[in-house]
């Protein structure tokens, strides 16, 4: 038998008893539905080639606009999110033991019951947690052309890419959680004062920062007096006080428990801001 190739725009005639096979591109293969949202020219879900990096889906959705804030693009995947809400429901089955057990040791006593009611208060937040399945990323040198920062595209990955951030949050225990608007060269303990200060549950030795990219930093004493120093505060940023819970045992798994929950708190707080 004879096999002849035609093109989409063969003009051949077929004759009876021909076989017409139809063959599969394979760079059309394995077609990946990522979606980009936010301040980029053309938003939307968009069917990438195998293969394809975080900066191919940027260019794809045309680039992004003068007002874009890159430092604060959330790239999150579906793949973290179910390995995230794994890793909350384990801790919650812990956090639920170590309060049984702080229950059990302080049911005679009359002290350490607010303790107690703020672990209790902790545990009840991981119930209404939403996993955002965020992967840290540095867009501003992955646009500019930094190979190894760029990612290769999974199933089900978005991009959400915020405007220009002009606050900095305050959250966790002091007097008044709010945001305030970034001014050049105040420390995290000008925006913590600016919230009222420290309120009497506040654990001053274990502050940290979420960045606006998702990172987190603990606050380093000298920075108090640094401004200027690793833990300078940038627009977006948020600084969080958490509780001191020195007396209750499992200060490590409470410390992942609080740093999980704020930062997916930002997470969302940059997304619905959109």
């Amino acid at each position: 038998f004879e096999v002849t190739h035609v093109g989409p725009g063969a003009t051949e005639t077929i004759n009876a008893g021909s076989e017409l096979i139809v063959r599969i591109d394979r760079e059309q293969q394995n077609l990946t539905d990522v979606t980009i949202e936010g301040f980029v020219r053309f938003p939307g879900t968009y069917r990438m080639p195998e293969g394809a990096r975080l900066s191919d889906l940027v260019m794809r959705a045309g680039g992004v606009l003068p007002e874009a804030d890159l430092r604060a693009a959330v790239f999150s995947r579906a793949r973290l999110r179910q390995q995230e809400a794994e890793l909350v429901q384990r801790l919650r089955d812990e956090a639920e033991q170590a309060l049984l057990q702080q229950q059990i040791e302080r049911r005679d006593l009359t002290t350490g019951a607010s303790d107690t009611e703020n672990v209790a208060e902790l545990v009840g937040q991981l119930d209404v947690f939403r996993p955002s399945g965020r992967l840290v990323v540095d867009l501003p040198a992955v646009l500019a052309g930094q190979f190894e920062q760029d990612v290769l595209l999974e199933p089900g990955d978005r991009l959400s890419i915020p405007n220009i951030q002009q606050s900095v949050a305050v959250l966790g225990s002091v007097l008044y959680p709010t945001a305030h608007v970034f001014e050049m060269g105040l420390s995290a303990q000008d925006y913590i004062q600016r919230s009222g200060g420290f309120n009497a549950r506040a654990d001053e030795g274990r502050i940290f920062v979420v960045r606006v990219n998702g990172a987190v930093e603990p606050l380093q004493q000298a920075a108090w007096l640094a401004p200027l120093s690793k833990n300078a505060i940038y627009p977006g940023d948020t600084i969080v006080v958490p509780q001191d819970l020195d007396r209750v045992n499992g200060l490590n798994l409470w410390s992942s428990v609080t740093s999980i929950i704020y930062q997916a708190a930002v997470t969302l707080a940059v997304v619905n801001g959109l």
